[in-house]
């Protein structure tokens, strides 16, 4: 408005991107799509072959994200980097231990630690207290 009241026609500049690392950030952000799309795929499939594929892409894709991650903490900006470089190297490492793993081999390593914790629980339950 101006000091009458009467509404002024503004007009802004272009803006410009103040991240130079956004086309890094939108590359992580869709291989991070794929890798969801491929991991529902995955679920769905009950050849074990295919499964093992999709496992080594997936394992290859979160590589990328990974080395993204670096790059765009080379760049300056570490918490993004940090954030998908961890995301990257987690989703690499369990697609990995899917390659090597079965899935029973999974969740048995998975649940150990509880069903040991559980056991050791119900031992010192049942054992009888000293007096």
């Amino acid at each position: 408005m101006d000091a009458n009241g009467n509404c002024m026609s503004l007009s802004t500049p272009p803006t410009k991107n103040a991240a130079p690392w956004q086309k890094l950030i939108d590359m992580a952000t869709m291989i991070l799509l794929v890798i969801a799309a491929l991991s529902l795929v995955r679920m769905i499939m009950t050849d074990p072959t295919s499964k093992l594929w999709i496992s080594r892409a997936i394992m290859a894709l979160g590589t990328m994200v990974t080395l993204l991650g670096i790059a765009i903490m080379a760049a300056g900006q570490t918490l993004q980097g940090g954030i998908l470089t961890a995301v990257g190297a987690f989703t690499a490492v369990v697609a990995y231990k899917q390659t090597v793993m079965s899935e029973e081999e999974i969740a048995t390593g998975a649940a150990s630690q509880k069903i040991g914790l559980a056991a050791s629980m119900l031992a010192k339950q049942a054992a009888p207290t000293p007096k």
